[in-house]
């Protein structure tokens, strides 16, 4: 019965590993993003530069999946209203302080996105949601609320974040694409 079980266990496992891994062909491709397509196809554009950029930089693909998501929801050519850019909304001030290359190009975006996340994740040990809180906000948020003993102003994006990353690890990118 154990064994049966343990297999049953890592059959789904698997299976739904694989099932939102991107296809080979996604993965070693420089594509043109499409920006005018719907969610699901700019989710998926996206789930295949995340992938191949997380695991150049040693980054959870899920984690990068839920910044986008709630960046951009999978748009590369967007600018908010204080400046950000592209698929993971860097500041163009960051974007050339990192050498991050075309901010609207959306593998120079994720690359860079996803670089800032590794030095962050790095500089707070791991601690997701202070690397998340100094993404959105700069790390002026992340050391006053550690000096204050207080939770950071921005929590609330951290959460939206990781609630991303959990419903993409459940449902892949068909999931992701409803509202958070």
């Amino acid at each position: 019965m154990r064994f049966s079980l343990v297999i049953l266990i890592l059959a789904g496992f698997i299976s739904l590993h694989s099932c939102y891994a991107p296809t080979s062909h996604q993965v070693g491709r420089k594509h043109a993003f499409p920006s005018a397509g719907k969610a699901l196809q700019r989710c998926q554009a996206s789930e295949a530069l995340a992938y191949r950029l997380g695991r150049e930089y040693k980054v959870e693909l899920d984690i990068i999946m839920g910044v986008i998501r709630v960046e951009s929801n999978f748009r590369d050519k967007i600018t908010s209203h204080a400046g950000a850019r592209g698929l993971m909304q860097v500041m163009p001030s960051t974007g050339r302080y990192f050498k991050c290359g075309v901010l609207f190009h959306a593998q120079d975006n994720v690359r860079c996105g996803v670089r800032i996340l590794k030095k962050l994740l790095k500089r707070y040990d791991g601690n997701e949601v202070y690397a998340l809180g100094a993404y959105n906000g700069g790390s002026g948020y992340i050391r006053k609320a550690l000096r204050e003993k207080m939770v950071p102003p921005n929590l609330g994006y951290a959460e939206k974040v990781l609630r991303g990353r959990s419903r993409y690890r459940r449902e892949g990118c068909s999931g992701l694409i409803r509202r958070l």
